[in-house]
């Protein structure tokens, strides 16, 4: 997928689902802010937003995965799968 499909298809869906999973304070305001699109226009910003989540993600995916209260497992596989490539494509 191009950045921009990415970007403008995506992001709703892998901020919700951070949302519904996450507790923590700074995550879910990194995942409120994936969604508004004063932060989707700003390269630099984005970055550091997609930055913060892929290390969110690293540090929690085997526990996601793991657990037995998470639901929609697979859809935090899927976000994790869009961060990484996102973060590839930012990247280049």
């Amino acid at each position: 997928m191009r950045m921009n499909e990415i970007v403008n298809i995506e992001l709703d869906g892998i901020s919700r689902t951070i949302m519904e999973y996450s507790t923590d304070q700074f995550i879910t305001s990194y995942a409120e802010k994936l969604c508004k699109n004063e932060f989707k226009n700003n390269p630099v910003f984005l970055k550091s937003l997609v930055d913060r989540i892929k290390i969110w993600y690293d540090n929690n995916i085997n526990d996601i995965q793991k657990s037995q209260y998470v639901q929609h497992k697979d859809l935090h596989q899927k976000s994790y799968e869009i961060i990484l490539e996102l973060s590839k494509l930012m990247e280049e």
